[in-house]
């Protein structure tokens, strides 16, 4: 998406729908959704939170930054489809939070968010994604 259809979407509606937009409603008339950053973030956590089996998915060398199993063992665990159990240490650990901002930090929020292509764009203090 370019910074012309970014300004676009952004013009092309009133005041209050804008405001409705950022507060997490479908952008009106268009495929997109706005967030504020704390709101995309606080978003990717419930994405995940509570369900221990995606995050027990992610590569073996990332999860164990966040919990008490080296990679070889992660990667046993994920090869007997122990992802459940892998989820339950990271959710276990208190590291959640930390696990998913560095999560953000490296794919950004269009994995979790756009269910479209995966991707996302930042306007100002914005956060775009496609959804349909």
């Amino acid at each position: 998406m370019t910074q012309q259809t970014i300004d676009k979407l952004i013009e092309m509606t009133d005041r209050e729908s804008v405001q409705a937009f950022i507060d997490g409603e479908n952008y009106p008339d268009t495929d997109y959704r706005i967030l504020t950053e704390e709101d995309a973030r606080e978003e990717v956590y419930d994405a995940y939170r509570g369900d221990n089996y995606m995050l027990g998915f992610f590569n073996a060398s990332f999860i164990e930054d966040y919990i008490c199993l080296d990679k070889e063992t992660i990667e046993t665990l994920q090869a007997s489809e122990g992802y459940e159990g892998i989820g339950k240490a990271i959710m276990n650990s208190g590291k959640f939070e930390d696990m998913m901002d560095e999560y953000i930090s490296l794919d950004g929020y269009g994995n979790a968010l756009s269910s479209y292509d995966g991707n996302h764009e930042e306007y100002n203090d914005l956060i775009i994604v496609r959804i349909n």
